[in-house]
């Protein structure tokens, strides 16, 4: 079991009281609350889902689905995972985001590959 970090022992709030947002970044990308806590931790936004302004949440959002797009090696950088992310978002609907974008990654590896023409 993962143990929260000291920051968290507190305020279990976002662990306890996930949002249907967070749970299905959570779905989406194999993060837990405890990793989208510590995103929101960095970027200095409270911890407890309620008290994220929408602003924040579509930031969080936009970050965590860059960052894991990063980290299964669909994109190399930052700047250019942020740029295709940014040219979706003005492609689908807000509602249809997450799932667009993890299939976009996923289109783009199959590309990459020569599997698709």
């Amino acid at each position: 079991m993962q143990m929260a970090p000291p920051f968290l022992v507190e305020n279990t709030a976002m662990l306890n009281h996930p949002t249907p947002l967070f749970d299905k970044l959570c779905e989406v990308t194999g993060y837990t609350l405890l990793d989208l806590a510590v995103f929101a931790k960095d970027e200095g936004y409270p911890l407890m889902p309620i008290l994220l302004s929408p602003f924040q949440k579509i930031q969080l959002r936009n970050i965590v689905l860059c960052h894991w797009a990063i980290k299964e090696g669909y994109f190399t950088s930052w700047s250019h995972a942020e740029v295709e992310f940014i040219k979706l978002w003005g492609k689908v609907k807000e509602i249809d985001l997450i799932g667009a974008w993890v299939d976009y990654c996923h289109d783009r590896e199959l590309i990459s590959q020569g599997m698709v023409c």
